[in-house]
């Protein structure tokens, strides 16, 4: 059993976080080698809808890995803060 906590992400979907996360693939993946993976792939889309009911999203897309708890996400502090690779997952 793992948990990934997606912050920002709102009840389903959407919000400020990094919310896009292909859950299937990392279950199946999971399932297949029996390594439970440490960190999923997140993203959140550019602002696609001016809509006033939209939830605020930013205006460049950006990743985030989505780490297993009790692990979470930091910026390493230098890079693009938009790119995932620029970030690791580290202990609370």
């Amino acid at each position: 059993m793992a948990l990934y906590l997606v912050p920002g992400m709102d009840h389903c979907t959407g919000g400020e976080g990094a919310f896009d996360v292909d859950w299937l693939a990392a279950l199946e993946q999971w399932d297949r080698t029996g390594q439970k993976p440490s960190a999923l792939d997140a993203r959140h889309a550019a602002l696609m809808s001016d809509s006033p009911f939209a939830p605020p999203t930013p205006s460049k897309p950006f990743a985030r890995p989505v780490c297993a708890y009790p692990q979470t996400a930091k910026y390493e502090g230098a890079g693009d803060g938009a790119d995932a690779a620029n970030w690791e997952c580290v202990a609370r």
